[in-house]
């Protein structure tokens, strides 16, 4: 299992976290003072290759560990950073830590357990408002409520049109987008795509969703209308309306910048900056899915007190008034001035989230899978010098007796180098 862990491919996966960290925190004192939980098996790779080269303090880092005897082994290593012999679902349930890097490195399939588990993480929460949350997955042998996840973004018909433009795919029947050979590229999508919805919807409140719903009715948005409908994709829309809208449109319109706000605050979701989606084969041919997020929950703009939106969110939160309910009036603002006032503040914070709603292809960085060697091709690396635990890392198909067998007769001569 080591080999896994190390394989060329393994650190390049690696570089691409040690990068993002690098991106979002370039100053070395700033990176010291980060914290981290991560999963880090027996010889910590990760702690040696990312986080001790970029500077992180180890008293900074906690590593989980679930197998008693791999949690031996590692304290047997005397890794400078604190490992516990604990379930991390269990510690980010129940303990009140929050980190500014979280990497489930996991060895296991998305499953509900995961996806709660990531729910956890954002609605706790456990990440900082600015922090970087790294997942890594099996694609292989999904429970069919996951691979409905991954259907999600697709159920629309413009979803599913755009879905398949995207991929090239022929949208011959309703179910296309469906189909058992495209689950690769709906697991490329789909895995990305629901945690980026987990993190956008925070603590959401479902009761702002009818008048959201009124507000799509009455300015021409009927496909935003769907029980499925995610919060992220909620507020992409408020987002995208409001950049349509004149300064001077004094109309109803107006009143969704406003509600754009109340619903980002209220949330307190984390939207993604950035989105660095990866895949690669392990050396069991297994597809492994990573994704690499750098979230920002943008404090500086929804904990800035500011009087007439405290006011509005009271009232809302209270359940006494529904920003929307007819074309023609605010009840919640008792006059002009604390609207315009209001209109105001949203303008300039919805200005500034930046909601990333474009999710590029996965990119495939490569296979950890062996080559299979063959007697002759062993020999040959053995006339070349090129020692058994060498030829046993890169290569599968011959077993070290039959290696070390090859390389007696190399010694004694027995093969001779083809020329």
């Amino acid at each position: 299992m080591g080999n896994a862990y190390i394989s060329d491919v393994k650190k390049a996966s690696r570089k691409h976290l040690s990068d993002m960290i690098l991106k979002y925190y370039r100053k070395p004192k700033t990176r010291r003072n980060l914290s981290v939980l991560f999963l880090p098996s027996v010889e910590a790779y990760d702690y040696y290759e990312i986080f001790e080269p970029l500077g992180i303090s180890p008293d900074n880092i906690i590593g989980f560990e679930i197998d008693k005897t791999a949690y031996k082994k590692n304290q047997a290593k005397k890794h400078p950073f604190k490992t516990v012999l604990r379930n991390v679902a269990d510690f980010l349930e129940e303990e009140d830590e929050r980190f500014d890097i979280i990497s489930l490195d996991f060895k296991g399939m998305l499953t509900r357990d995961m996806v709660y588990l990531i729910k956890t993480i954002i609605g706790k929460p456990r990440l900082y408002p600015r922090g970087i949350l790294h997942t890594n997955f099996f694609g292989r042998r999904e429970p069919k409520s996951v691979k409905e996840w991954y259907d999600a973004p697709f159920q629309t018909f413009q979803g599913r049109k755009e879905w398949l433009a995207k991929f090239d795919l022929t949208a011959s029947s309703k179910i296309e987008y469906n189909a058992s050979d495209a689950l690769s590229k709906r697991r490329d999508y789909g895995i990305t795509n629901l945690i980026k919805d987990i993190a956008e919807v925070g603590i959401s409140n479902v009761d702002l969703i009818e008048p959201f719903k009124e507000f799509c009715r009455l300015s021409n948005r009927p496909d935003a209308i769907d029980d499925k409908l995610q919060w992220g994709k909620i507020v992409e829309i408020i987002h995208s309306e409001f950049k349509k809208m004149s300064p001077t449109h004094d109309s109803f319109l107006q009143k969704i910048a406003i509600l754009g706000f109340l619903i980002a605050r209220h949330q307190k979701g984390y939207y993604p900056v950035e989105i660095d989606s990866f895949y690669y084969l392990n050396e069991t041919r297994s597809g492994m899915y990573s994704d690499i997020f750098y979230f920002n929950q943008y404090p500086q703009l929804f904990n800035k007190q500011n009087f007439p939106m405290d006011l509005v969110m009271k009232k809302l939160s209270n359940g006494g008034i529904h920003l929307i309910d007819n074309v023609h009036s605010l009840p919640v603002l008792e006059s002009n001035r604390q609207f315009n006032k209001c209109l105001r503040y949203a303008k300039v914070a919805l200005n500034k989230l930046k909601v990333l709603d474009e999710i590029v292809p996965r990119e495939f960085i490569g296979s950890a899978v062996k080559k299979r060697i063959k007697k002759d091709q062993a020999i040959e690396l053995l006339l070349d010098g090129v020692t058994i635990p060498e030829i046993l890392e890169e290569y599968t198909g011959l077993s070290v007796g039959q290696l070390s067998a090859y390389k007696a007769h190399v010694t004694m001569g027995t093969y001779k180098k083809k020329k």
